[in-house]
């Protein structure tokens, strides 16, 4: 999978009526160490 797979279907989102699924790509499939980490913090801090 490479680091621009996904920027087609966000382009194609709207971004009022697809919040969700915006949100759950970017965690997902961008950032997924990230939010691990922040998920980590929040839970176990």
């Amino acid at each position: 999978m490479g680091h621009f797979d996904n920027l087609g279907k966000l382009e194609q989102l709207n971004l009022v009526k697809d919040d969700s699924k915006i949100v759950k790509i970017m965690v997902s499939y961008e950032f997924p160490w990230n939010f691990q980490q922040s998920y980590f913090e929040l839970v176990f801090v």
